[in-house]
C-alpha cells in the first residue's frame, strides 16, 4: 500500500509544480479540492488518460529530483505552462486549472480503486504505530511530535482516497491497469 500512495503522490509531483510554477496557485488557490465532487464519467477519466499520456511523453526530460531553482529555470526555458495548456485544451478541458483538479480527483479515485481491498489492513496498522509511538519513552516529545505529525498525515490521506463513493470506483476501474502503466514510467 505504501507503494501505492508514493507512486500516487510522485505522479501528482509535475502537474503541482507546473501549476505552483504558473503562478496560478497562488491567484486562485488549489483547486479540485474543497469543491463538491460530481461522480466520475469514463468520458473524463478517459480524457484525464489520455491528456496525461500526453504530458508525460511531452515532459518526459523533466525530474521531480531537481531542486526548486532548477524547476523554476525549466519552467521559463521550456514554456511549460504553455505547452502543458495547449495539451489539455486539445483534450476538452477548459484551462490547466480545470484539468488540474480533475485529474487530482481522478487519481484520488484511482488510489482508492488501487487501496479498496487493503483499507480495513491499514487503519489499525497506523492506529498501533501512534500508539506505539506516544507510549515510546526512548522518543523525545519532537521525535514524538514529528512521527505523529507524518502518521496523522498518512492517516488522513488514506481516509480522504477512501471517500471515493462505489460509483467512482466502478468508473475507475477498467482503467485501473492504464494508469498502473502510466505511473510506472
Amino acid at each position: 500500500m505504501k507503494s501505492i500512495i508514493l507512486t500516487s503522490v510522485r505522479q501528482l509531483i509535475l502537474p503541482a509544480m507546473l501549476l505552483l510554477g504558473s503562478g496560478l496557485v497562488a491567484a486562485q488557490g488549489f483547486p479540485g479540492m474543497s469543491q463538491p465532487q460530481t461522480p466520475l464519467t469514463a468520458d473524463l477519466v478517459q480524457g484525464v488518460y489520455t491528456s496525461y499520456q500526453e504530458l508525460i511523453n511531452e515532459f518526459q526530460g523533466y525530474s521531480p529530483d531537481s531542486d526548486s531553482a532548477g524547476l523554476a529555470a525549466y519552467l521559463k526555458s521550456n514554456n511549460a505552462h504553455n505547452k502543458a495548456e495547449r495539451i489539455v485544451k486539445k483534450h476538452g478541458f477548459q484551462s490547466w486549472v480545470d484539468w488540474n483538479a480533475k485529474f487530482i480527483r481522478v487519481m484520488q479515485v484511482y488510489a482508492a480503486a488501487k487501496m479498496k481491498s487493503t483499507h480495513a489492513e491499514q487503519q489499525p496498522q497506523i492506529e498501533r504505530q501512534i500508539q506505539e509511538i506516544r507510549n515510546n519513552p526512548d522518543m523525545s516529545p519532537e521525535q514524538k511530535e514529528y512521527a505523529l505529525s507524518i502518521l496523522n498525515m498518512s492517516k488522513g490521506l488514506l481516509q480522504g482516497v477512501m471517500m471515493a463513493s462505489e460509483q467512482d470506483i466502478n468508473v475507475m476501474q477498467p482503467y485501473v491497469e492504464k494508469f498502473d502503466a502510466l505511473t510506472e514510467k
